[in-house]
């Protein structure tokens, strides 16, 4: 079908569309509510342009002060690493980085929008679906402690130029629950593939969404995490008999060489991939869920 009128670049700009529409209500907002945000409190900064400005003849436009609580913001960044770090002064290096992406094939997401559509033609269904879910992680995080007490915990979410949302967690876990040895992380997280026979449903959900790439020069070098002909994730892992702890601190997760590989369509091809292969996971959640959910465990401060 032809197209027929002027070609408009913002309607034809799919989830950046979304994107513009739902950033500009927000400007549109906070410039009209200058009022209810004090921005009285900034009158000293207000005198300094305007008489600045006249000394090099220069004229103000209309001022407009972008708060903290918007999202992005550069005051909003710096709030929430300044509250991120008093957690670390207090609590010391988290225990547990956590990553859970939105999964569009949720049956309360495709049952909330008609077939011709996908998840980002709506991205209020999947907000909210989102959501109840991040709530319920949270639940089962901080509530039932299934990785242990938890002290402490921050999290930030991010929705890739309004496409699907995902949620970076990081966990503070207090003294008698922390993981001491490669036996106790294990227990937490894994990074293999589970067996078909004995457990279908979780092998179906980590070949479907704990799978990385495939990737490489001989593989997909067209993949996202290519760069300079390497993977920036260094996938594929070596295999490894049991967690260790590497020299620069960060675990080598427990992934045995099994002796055989699973075919994984992807793409329209077809990649034959083993336990190098898989994102740590840690299967109650992933069998929860049915999500793209990463756990690591921290060796360090810099996961902030």
């Amino acid at each position: 079908m032809a197209f027929r009128g002027p070609f408009n670049i913002v309607l034809f700009c799919g989830q950046l569309t979304q994107q513009y529409l739902t950033e500009g209500n927000r400007l549109k907002y906070i410039r009209e509510h200058q009022a209810d945000l004090h921005v009285a409190q900034y009158n000293g900064l207000t005198d300094y342009l305007n008489n600045r400005a006249e000394r090099e003849n220069h004229t103000v436009g209309t001022i407009c002060i972008l708060p903290s609580s918007f999202i992005g913001s550069p005051m909003a960044m710096m709030q929430a690493y300044q509250d991120a770090m008093a957690i670390c002064g207090k609590y010391g290096k988290p225990t547990y980085f956590l990553t859970f992406t939105c999964n569009p094939k949720w049956p309360e997401i495709t049952n909330s929008i008609p077939i011709f559509q996908s998840a980002s033609d709506r991205p209020y269904v999947v907000a909210r679906v989102y959501n109840l879910k991040k709530n319920e992680l949270i639940d089962d995080i901080q509530t039932r402690q299934i990785l242990g007490a938890v002290t402490a915990r921050i999290h930030v979410i991010e929705f890739q130029k309004r496409g699907l949302p995902h949620c970076h967690m990081l966990i503070w876990i207090d003294q008698p629950d922390l993981p001491n040895t490669s036996t106790d992380i294990d227990n937490t997280i894994c990074a293999e593939i589970p067996n078909k026979e004995t457990h279908p449903r979780l092998y179906g959900i980590v070949m479907t969404n704990m799978i990385h790439g495939p990737c490489g020069k001989n593989i997909n070098d067209q993949s996202p995490c290519m760069e300079d002909g390497k993977c920036t994730k260094s996938f594929p892992k070596e295999f490894c008999p049991e967690t260790v702890m590497n020299h620069n601190g960060f675990p080598a997760y427990r992934r045995r060489d099994m002796g055989q590989t699973h075919h994984l369509q992807r793409n329209n091809r077809v990649y034959n991939v083993d336990n190098r292969w898989v994102v740590p996971y840690n299967p109650y959640l992933s069998l929860k869920f049915n999500s793209h959910i990463n756990l690591e465990f921290c060796a360090s401060i810099k996961s902030i």
